[in-house]
C-alpha cells in the first residue's frame, strides 16, 4: 500500500462533521440583516453641514453695517407697505429707527432663536419612543461533532407604550415654553425700543444744548468786542471786559463739554441700533420728537388708572411669567403621569440549533421602591414658586408704572415752569429789540437780554428732555398695545 492510499484510508475512517452551507449562510444572516437595517435607518437621518464661526468675518461684517444697508431698505418697505424714498437717506424718525434697531439687534436675534428652539422642542416632546431591536447570535462549539447546527440566534423587537398621557403632558410643557419664548421675544423688542427711544431723545437734547452753547459763545464774543470798542472811547472799563471775557471762556468750556456729550449721545444711539459709531455720521433726526408726543408714543394718551390696568394685565414680561406658570403646571401633570409605569412588549424569534421558536415578551416596571413622589413634590413646589414670581412681578410692574407716572407729573411741571421762563425772556428780548430800534438802548445792553434768553432756552432743553424721557419710561413700564406694539411684533431680520 502506498503512502497516498494509506492516507486516503485514514481520512475515510475519521468522523465527518456536517458543516452545511445553509448554516454558514445563517451565521452571516444576523450581521447582514443588521447592516441592512442600519443602512436603511441612516438613509432617513438628517444631515446638517457644519457652520463654523469666524471672528474675523464677524468683525468685518459689523464694521460695514450702516443705515444704507439694502436689506434694511427692503425691510422698511415691507413693514411700511409702501416704497421707501430715495436711498440712502439721512433724516430718520423714531419709528423708522425702531425698525432699523429691530433689523440689526443681536439681542432680538437671540430671542428669536430661543423661539425657534422652543418650537423645535415641541417636535421633540411629541416624539413617540422608538422600538428596540435586539439581536443575540451565539455559536456553540461543543455541538460541532454531533452534527447539530451550532447556531443559536435570538431576535427581539420591543415597543414601549406610554401610559398616563405622558406624551400629551410633555407636549403641554413644550407648548408653554414656546409661548414664553414668544412673549420674551416681544419683551426683548420692547427693550430695544426703549433703548432706541432714550438714545434718540438724549441725542436730540445734546445737539440742542450744543447749538445753544454755540449761540451763547457767539453773543459773548460780540459783547466782548463791543466793550473793547467802548474801552477805546473811554466808555467802558477793563473790569467790565474781564467779566465778559471770563464768561466767554467758561461758555467755551461748556460748549466743548456739550459737544463731547453730543458725540457720546450719538455713540449711544449707534449702540442702540447695533451699528458702529461711524455709521451715524451725517444722521439727522427728524422733527418728530418736537411734535405732539402722541405721534411718537402711545403712552402720552394714558392716565394713571389706564396705565396700571394695561400694564398689570398685558405686559410682555407678565405674559412670560404666565407661560412659565403654565409650563410648571404642565410639568406637574407630567410628573403625576410618571407614577404610572410604561408597558414594554414585543414579539421574539429564536433559532435554536435548527429549531424555531416564537414568543411574546411583556414587561412592566413595578412601583415598589418609589411612586415618583419626589418628582411630584418637586414639580408642585416649582409651581408654587412660579406663582410667587408672578405675584412679585405684578408688584414690580405696579411700582414701575407708579414711578413712571410720578416722574412724568414732575417733569411736566418742570417743563411748564421752564417754558414760562422762556416766554418771559422772549418778552424781555422783544422789549429790548424795540428799545434798540428806537435808539433808547445800545447793542451791548441788548446782548445781555439775548444771553438771558439763551440761558432760559438751555433750561427748557433740559426740562424738555426730562419730560420726553419720562414719557419713554412710562411707555416701557406699560408697553401699551398700539402702533408701537404692532411694529415690535415684527419677526423678520437676516
Amino acid at each position: 500500500m502506498t503512502i497516498a492510499s494509506s492516507a486516503r484510508a485514514a481520512l475515510s475512517l475519521r468522523p465527518r462533521v456536517p458543516i452545511l452551507p445553509p448554516m454558514r449562510t445563517f451565521a452571516k444572516a444576523p450581521i447582514a440583516f443588521s447592516a441592512a437595517l442600519l443602512a436603511a435607518l441612516a438613509g432617513g437621518c438628517l444631515h446638517i453641514p457644519p457652520a463654523p464661526l469666524s471672528p474675523a468675518d464677524g468683525a468685518e461684517q459689523l464694521e460695514h453695517r450702516s443705515l444704507a444697508d439694502p436689506g434694511l431698505r427692503t425691510f422698511l418697505t415691507q413693514r411700511r407697505a409702501q416704497p421707501t424714498e430715495a436711498w440712502p437717506r439721512t433724516t430718520w424718525g423714531v419709528e423708522d429707527l425702531t425698525l432699523a434697531a429691530i433689523f440689526f439687534s443681536p439681542s432680538l436675534r437671540i430671542a428669536r432663536s430661543g423661539s425657534e428652539v422652543a418650537r423645535a422642542h415641541e417636535g421633540t416632546a411629541a416624539q413617540r419612543p422608538n422600538p428596540t431591536l435586539q439581536i443575540q447570535p451565539q455559536y456553540l462549539t461543543n455541538n460541532v461533532a454531533s452534527g447539530v447546527p451550532p447556531w443559536v440566534s435570538v431576535f427581539t423587537l420591543t415597543w414601549t407604550i406610554e401610559t398616563g398621557d405622558k406624551r400629551d403632558a410633555r407636549r403641554a410643557v413644550a407648548a408653554a415654553g414656546t409661548s414664553a419664548a414668544l412673549a420674551n421675544e416681544l419683551g426683548t423688542a420692547w427693550q430695544v425700543r426703549g433703548d432706541l427711544l432714550r438714545a434718540a431723545i438724549a441725542l436730540r437734547a445734546a445737539e440742542a444744548r450744543a447749538a445753544g452753547r454755540d449761540r451763547i459763545v457767539a453773543l459773548l464774543t460780540e459783547r466782548e468786542r463791543l466793550l473793547e470798542d467802548r474801552l477805546a472811547l473811554g466808555a467802558a472799563s477793563q473790569r467790565e471786559i474781564a467779566v465778559v471775557r471770563q464768561a466767554r471762556l467758561q461758555s467755551e468750556g461748556l460748549r466743548a463739554t456739550s459737544q463731547r456729550l453730543a458725540g457720546e449721545a450719538r455713540a449711544r444711539l449707534a449702540a442702540a441700533l447695533s451699528l458702529p459709531r461711524a455709521a451715524l455720521d451725517g444722521l439727522v433726526l427728524a422733527e418728530e420728537l418736537e411734535s405732539e408726543p402722541t405721534r411718537w408714543t402711545p403712552a402720552a394718551t394714558l392716565d394713571v388708572e389706564t396705565a396700571r390696568h394695561v400694564a398689570l394685565l398685558g405686559r410682555s414680561d407678565l405674559l412670560v411669567s404666565l407661560s412659565d406658570y403654565a409650563a410648571a403646571e404642565a410639568n406637574l401633570r407630567l410628573q403625576l403621569a410618571q407614577q404610572y409605569p410604561n408597558v414594554v412588549f414585543g414579539p421574539s424569534y429564536e433559532y435554536d440549533q435548527g429549531g424555531h421558536r416564537w414568543g411574546l415578551s411583556l414587561s412592566v416596571s413595578l412601583p415598589l421602591l418609589n411612586q415618583n413622589r419626589g418628582g411630584v413634590e418637586e414639580a408642585a413646589a416649582a409651581r408654587d414658586q412660579s406663582a410667587a414670581r408672578f405675584e412679585a412681578l405684578q408688584t414690580q410692574i405696579l411700582a414701575e408704572v407708579d414711578g413712571a407716572t410720578a416722574s412724568l407729573d414732575g417733569a411736566r411741571a418742570e417743563r411748564e415752569r421752564a417754558f414760562a421762563l422762556v416766554r418771559n425772556a422772549e418778552q424781555a428780548k422783544t422789549f429790548a429789540a424795540r428799545s434798540l430800534a428806537e435808539g433808547a438802548s445800545d447793542r451791548a445792553t441788548y446782548l445781555v437780554i439775548e444771553l438771558a434768553r439763551e440761558e432760559a432756552g438751555l433750561l427748557a432743553v433740559d426740562a424738555q428732555e426730562s419730560w420726553r424721557l419720562a414719557l419713554a419710561r412710562l411707555e416701557l413700564a406699560v408697553r401699551p398695545v398700539g402702533t408701537v406694539d404692532a411694529t415690535l411684533r415684527v419677526v423678520a431680520a437676516p
